[in-house]
């Protein structure tokens, strides 16, 4: 058809050129304009009025091409009519089999029998279709039987049983003969059907079911989708679903359709229908998922891009995808970087990662990178190996556990993104959230998807860490992996700068003349960044200094209190655990004081070592430094002390040895010190290769 007909959805090949509809044609738009080459091709001599519904109900391909049922009234609209005598013969049969039946079962009802399960014998891997399921039959033997009785309908599809229907009603009066038709919303792929008697009541009877279904068939290449109800944006209208289904007839795949509320749900479904096909072993050499995000679906252009890329699939290309091309174009391979507890996507500076170097096809059209887009074809041994790791997610997240396995197997060497043609769909890292599976398994707390949004989820902290008094004692956590030669945990390190931030706060809010000073291991900071505490510290160490006096300080030694300054200091989310006296030697308070922290996983506690001095001049730390988003003081012999004390040029653990990372490869090992002088070794590295270490530093 010429392009220039094609004016939204309104000129259609098969009404325009195939039926002659008048009402497609008007100057400058005429037949032979529209359909060069058509006059050549006998018409449908259906009526094409039958189709213009405003509800799209009367669509072309699920009545003529499907041959539904339930688009014919069998008076103003019947096949002949509306469909004419000239529909392909060979699409009759496309999506729909008839009169496939089980074995008919018998059923003895009566109240024993209340909860019983019944397996109907069917044939093994069974696409059971909406149309027609089984049919209840009251055994004829029983002539003055009457009962009324409710089921369950559940599918055996390999991975147990799940419920299609509940509440299936039948009831039978004086032994009549009854037949029911029970009808699903879409095709459900299973092992067996199995029937569960939920209530009964009246006579003795025997009921017979008989199973209808289609055969299952096994094919190379399987795809599946999930479309979404609500979501006007990826919602695919019932045309589009009727060419997805097409495409079983075009490339004889197997074809496996699914819908849900909303995209989120969509992704349940697809891990569902993949982990069935696979249970049934019916997943084949080639798996096309297509993202539940798509926004549309065009049979000419899409199909023959995804054909075009499961012909491209091979060992060495194993994951593939699309760009997308919507409103605007997008190139979806990126870079995942996954280190010290943080995650990013970025895109490649020069558009991908790798090429392929064998046949010249591929290395031409393919480029490597470490995630795709969110529709994408698989190898299928490459897609179970990678469901091994995967958990069932109601969100995008599902599409990140694909990646983020593949990063961790190297399957990422082997995923490319393809210049064969591009789809309309939505970022699935757009509505990717960090969920406790994620985060956990592939040690992430925070993740940059997309610019400018972090998403964070606490669960490594909160597993590494101990409850006491209700509250997680987060310095658990951090000494256990500072000793084991790893970064300290993200969402403790927040907590970490965050409690400092607090206190300062609260206590130069008191008065203009008191000040902060950085002590012992905190104090390592002003000689490494300022921005934030060291990556593998577990605890603040901070003096309270002032020129004058603090009129409150022999309250902290008690629980009772009368101190507005104390007061506020609770309020701030502080709680104090013990003070003990230094004065009459010349020193402070020192208070164990803990920070709450309220975070998705619980509260977390942050210990802070603190010494609350009055009488202390300001001019003994003359320097004013910006540390951690506070202000503090600071002087030149506190940091020279601070460096012979802890040996700042080299990284020590608390022990006072060097760092040894207890789990080689793991993504948050602190860096080891490496000799780099030719001779003595007097010269070593222990830098971060980057600031990615830093808690706000991405990419």
């Amino acid at each position: 058809m010429n392009p220039a007909c094609v004016v939204g959805d309104h000129y259609r090949f098969d009404v325009c050129c195939l039926w002659r509809y008048s009402a497609c044609f008007e100057a400058p738009y005429t037949f032979d304009f529209c359909c060069p080459g058509a006059a050549s091709v006998a018409p449908y001599f259906g009526d094409p009025s039958c189709f213009q519904d405003a509800s799209n109900f009367y669509n072309f391909e699920r009545c003529c091409i499907y041959k539904d049922a339930e688009c014919f009234d069998g008076v103003s609209f019947t096949p002949q009519r509306c469909c004419g005598e000239a529909a392909p013969a060979g699409l009759t049969r496309l999506g729909r089999c008839q009169g496939e039946l089980g074995n008919a079962v018998p059923f003895h009802l009566g109240q024993r029998n209340t909860g019983r399960i019944l397996f109907l014998p069917f044939k093994k891997l069974t696409k059971v279709t909406a149309l027609m399921l089984f049919s209840l039959i009251v055994g004829a033997q029983r002539a003055a039987a009457s009962f009324n009785a409710s089921f369950d309908l559940m599918a055996d599809s390999g991975l147990g049983l799940r419920l299609l229907l509940s509440k299936l009603e039948i009831s039978s009066s004086l032994g009549s003969y009854v037949q029911r038709e029970a009808q699903l919303k879409d095709p459900v792929d299973v092992y067996t059907l199995a029937l569960r008697l939920r209530r009964w009541q009246g006579d003795s009877s025997v009921l017979h079911f008989l199973p209808r279904g289609c055969p299952a068939v096994s094919k190379s290449v399987v795809l599946v989708h999930c479309y979404p109800r609500t979501n006007s944006k990826g919602e695919m209208n019932s045309g589009d679903l009727n060419s997805l289904q097409l495409m079983e007839e075009l490339y004889d795949w197997l074809v496996i359709l699914r819908h849900a509320e909303d995209p989120g749900a969509c992704f349940g479904q697809l891990d569902v229908s993949l982990r069935e096909l696979q249970a049934q072993r019916r997943l084949g050499n080639i798996t096309v998922v297509l993202s539940p995000y798509l926004r549309s679906w065009h049979l000419q252009m899409h199909s023959a891009a995804l054909w075009r890329l499961s012909q491209l699939v091979s060992p060495e290309l194993a994951v593939l995808g699309l760009p997308s091309a919507g409103n605007t174009f997008a190139w979806p391979l990126r870079r995942l970087r996954r280190q010290y507890w943080k995650l990013q996507a970025v895109e490649y500076p020069t558009g991908s990662a790798r090429h392929y170097i064998g046949d010249d096809k591929g290395s031409k059209l393919c480029h490597g990178g470490d995630a795709v887009s969110a529709s994408r074809v698989y190898k299928s041994s490459v897609l179970k190996m990678l469901l091994q790791g995967v958990e069932a997610a109601s969100g995008a997240e599902w599409l990140l556990n694909l990646d983020l396995e593949a990063l961790e197997t190297g399957i990422n060497h082997r995923t490319f993104l393809c210049a064969v043609g591009a789809f309309d769909e939505e970022d699935y890292l757009q509505h990717v959230r960090l969920n406790s599976h994620l985060s956990l398994r592939y040690a992430i707390e925070v993740a940059r998807l997309r610019p400018g949004a972090l998403t964070v989820n606490c669960a490594v902290t909160r597993a590494a860490t101990v409850m006491v008094d209700e509250y997680f004692r987060g310095d658990t956590s951090a000494v256990t992996m500072s000793t084991a030669g790893m970064v300290t945990s993200w969402c403790f390190r927040r907590s970490l700068r965050k409690a400092w931030r607090e206190l300062t706060a609260w206590w130069s809010g008191l008065s203009p003349s008191h000040y902060v000073v950085p002590a012992d291991g905190t104090s390592l900071s002003l000689l490494r960044n300022l921005e934030e505490p060291i990556p593998w510290d577990h605890d603040v160490d901070i003096w309270l200094y002032t020129p004058g006096a603090v009129e409150w300080i022999n309250e902290v030694f008690s629980a009772e209190h009368r101190s507005a300054a104390l007061d506020s200091l609770k309020r701030a989310g502080f709680r104090w655990l013990s003070a003990k006296s230094y004065v009459a030697r010349g020193g402070g308070v020192h208070v164990e004081m803990q920070f709450l922290d309220p975070m998705d996983v619980g509260i977390l506690a942050v210990d802070m070592d603190v010494v609350i001095k009055p009488y202390f001049p300001r001019s003994v730390f003359p320097l004013a430094v910006n540390l951690y988003g506070s202000i503090a003081a600071a002087g030149v012999l506190q940091i020279r002390l601070a460096a012979q004390k802890y040996f700042s040029a080299k990284k020590l653990n608390r022990s006072g040895q060097p760092f040894l990372c207890s789990r080689p490869g793991h993504p948050s090992c602190i860096p080891t010190s490496l000799a780099i002088s030719e001779g003595s070794g007097a010269l070593a590295s222990c830098e971060f290769e980057d600031r990615f270490v830093l808690l706000d530093w991405f990419e």
